[in-house]
Protein backbone atom coordinates (compact mmCIF):
# COMPACT_ATOMS: atom_id res chain seq x y z
CA UNK A 1 0.00 0.00 0.00
CA UNK A 2 2.94 2.18 0.32
CA UNK A 3 3.93 1.89 -2.91
CA UNK A 4 0.97 2.60 -4.27
CA UNK A 5 0.66 5.70 -1.90
CA UNK A 6 3.94 6.72 -3.14
CA UNK A 7 2.92 6.70 -6.98
CA UNK A 8 -0.38 8.40 -6.61
CA UNK A 9 1.93 11.35 -4.42
CA UNK A 10 4.31 11.09 -7.21
CA UNK A 11 2.06 11.61 -10.25
CA UNK A 12 -0.67 13.88 -8.29
CA UNK A 13 0.82 16.51 -5.83
CA UNK A 14 2.51 17.87 -8.86
CA UNK A 15 -0.85 18.54 -10.67
CA UNK A 16 -3.04 19.22 -7.80
CA UNK A 17 -0.70 20.41 -4.73
CA UNK A 18 -1.76 19.27 -1.30
CA UNK A 19 -4.97 18.43 -2.35
CA UNK A 20 -3.59 15.60 -4.79
CA UNK A 21 -1.52 14.51 -1.58
CA UNK A 22 -5.01 14.21 0.28
CA UNK A 23 -6.93 12.37 -2.25
CA UNK A 24 -4.15 10.08 -2.71
CA UNK A 25 -4.15 8.94 0.94
CA UNK A 26 -7.77 9.05 0.41
CA UNK A 27 -7.54 7.03 -1.97
CA UNK A 28 -4.32 4.63 -0.23
CA UNK A 29 -7.37 3.96 2.72
CA UNK A 30 -9.93 3.07 0.65
CA UNK A 31 -8.48 0.17 -0.90
CA UNK A 32 -6.84 -0.54 2.32
CA UNK A 33 -10.38 -0.59 4.24
CA UNK A 34 -11.83 -2.89 0.79
CA UNK A 35 -8.56 -5.15 1.69
CA UNK A 36 -9.54 -5.80 5.14
CA UNK A 37 -13.13 -6.67 4.50
CA UNK A 38 -12.09 -9.21 1.81
CA UNK A 39 -9.77 -10.50 4.35
CA UNK A 40 -12.36 -10.85 7.60
CA UNK A 41 -14.79 -12.31 4.65
CA UNK A 42 -12.71 -15.03 3.52
CA UNK A 43 -11.09 -15.59 7.44
CA UNK A 44 -13.85 -15.73 9.36
CA UNK A 45 -17.01 -15.55 6.86
CA UNK A 46 -18.39 -12.71 8.09
CA UNK A 47 -19.31 -9.57 6.61
CA UNK A 48 -19.47 -6.61 8.99
CA UNK A 49 -21.83 -4.65 7.25
CA UNK A 50 -25.42 -5.23 6.60
CA UNK A 51 -28.80 -3.51 5.22
CA UNK A 52 -29.31 -1.83 8.72
CA UNK A 53 -26.26 0.51 7.77
CA UNK A 54 -28.86 2.32 5.09
CA UNK A 55 -30.02 3.93 8.72
CA UNK A 56 -26.82 5.84 8.90
CA UNK A 57 -28.00 8.02 5.44
CA UNK A 58 -30.39 9.82 8.01
CA UNK A 59 -27.77 11.07 10.52
CA UNK A 60 -25.02 11.75 7.91
CA UNK A 61 -27.37 14.20 5.72
CA UNK A 62 -28.12 15.92 9.05
CA UNK A 63 -24.57 16.07 9.95
CA UNK A 64 -24.28 17.30 6.32
CA UNK A 65 -27.05 19.96 6.72
CA UNK A 66 -25.96 21.16 9.77
CA UNK A 67 -22.29 21.71 9.14
CA UNK A 68 -23.50 23.56 5.43
CA UNK A 69 -25.69 25.55 7.79
CA UNK A 70 -22.58 26.48 9.67
CA UNK A 71 -20.51 27.62 7.23
CA UNK A 72 -23.70 29.62 5.48
CA UNK A 73 -24.35 31.65 8.47
CA UNK A 74 -20.72 32.10 10.12
CA UNK A 75 -18.80 32.34 6.92
CA UNK A 76 -17.81 36.39 7.93
CA UNK A 77 -16.64 35.25 11.31
CA UNK A 78 -12.94 35.58 12.35
CA UNK A 79 -10.48 33.65 13.60
CA UNK A 80 -12.25 30.98 11.51
CA UNK A 81 -11.19 27.82 13.97
CA UNK A 82 -14.31 29.24 15.84
CA UNK A 83 -16.36 28.54 12.77
CA UNK A 84 -14.66 25.29 12.57
CA UNK A 85 -14.87 24.44 16.22
CA UNK A 86 -18.63 25.59 15.91
CA UNK A 87 -19.21 23.35 13.01
CA UNK A 88 -17.62 20.38 14.59
CA UNK A 89 -19.37 20.29 17.65
CA UNK A 90 -23.02 21.24 16.47
CA UNK A 91 -22.60 18.18 13.70
CA UNK A 92 -21.21 15.87 16.63
CA UNK A 93 -24.85 16.87 18.31
CA UNK A 94 -26.74 16.74 15.30
CA UNK A 95 -25.38 13.13 14.56
CA UNK A 96 -25.97 11.60 17.83
CA UNK A 97 -29.70 13.04 18.21
CA UNK A 98 -30.78 11.67 14.91
CA UNK A 99 -29.05 8.43 15.65
CA UNK A 100 -30.57 7.99 19.41
CA UNK A 101 -33.58 9.32 17.77
CA UNK A 102 -33.95 6.87 14.95
CA UNK A 103 -32.55 3.71 17.37
CA UNK A 104 -29.46 3.26 15.23
CA UNK A 105 -27.38 3.18 18.66
CA UNK A 106 -27.68 -0.67 19.54
CA UNK A 107 -27.72 -2.29 16.19
CA UNK A 108 -23.89 -3.39 16.94
CA UNK A 109 -24.75 -6.11 19.56
CA UNK A 110 -25.90 -8.66 17.24
CA UNK A 111 -22.84 -8.13 14.66
CA UNK A 112 -20.44 -8.48 17.70
CA UNK A 113 -22.29 -11.06 18.96
CA UNK A 114 -21.89 -13.24 15.36
CA UNK A 115 -18.60 -12.43 14.99
CA UNK A 116 -17.59 -13.56 18.54
CA UNK A 117 -19.53 -16.80 17.67
CA UNK A 118 -17.43 -17.58 14.73
CA UNK A 119 -14.15 -16.75 15.69
CA UNK A 120 -14.76 -18.93 18.76
CA UNK A 121 -15.76 -21.44 17.29
CA UNK A 122 -12.71 -21.25 14.59
CA UNK A 123 -9.81 -21.00 16.86
CA UNK A 124 -11.31 -23.82 19.69
CA UNK A 125 -9.14 -26.71 20.57
CA UNK A 126 -10.80 -29.70 18.51
CA UNK A 127 -12.38 -31.57 21.43
CA UNK A 128 -11.52 -35.31 21.99
CA UNK A 129 -13.03 -38.49 21.31
CA UNK A 130 -14.87 -40.71 24.09
CA UNK A 131 -12.48 -43.69 23.52
CA UNK A 132 -10.07 -41.51 23.96
CA UNK A 133 -10.81 -39.94 27.34
CA UNK A 134 -11.45 -43.29 28.64
CA UNK A 135 -8.10 -44.75 27.82
CA UNK A 136 -6.94 -41.37 29.80
CA UNK A 137 -9.04 -41.91 32.39
CA UNK A 138 -8.39 -45.59 32.84
CA UNK A 139 -4.40 -45.10 32.36
CA UNK A 140 -4.56 -41.98 35.09
CA UNK A 141 -6.45 -44.65 37.46
CA UNK A 142 -4.65 -47.79 36.95
CA UNK A 143 -1.27 -45.44 38.13
CA UNK A 144 -2.95 -44.06 41.25
CA UNK A 145 -3.78 -48.47 42.71
CA UNK A 146 0.17 -49.13 42.23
Amino acid sequence: MACGMLALNIVLIPKWGIVGAAVGAALTNAVTNVWYLAEIRRTLGVLPYSRSYWRLLLPVCGNLAVLLMVRTTLKAVRPEWIVISAGISLAYLAFIAIAMASGLMPMTSSLRVQSGRKCEARFKAPRETPDVERAARGASASRTLR
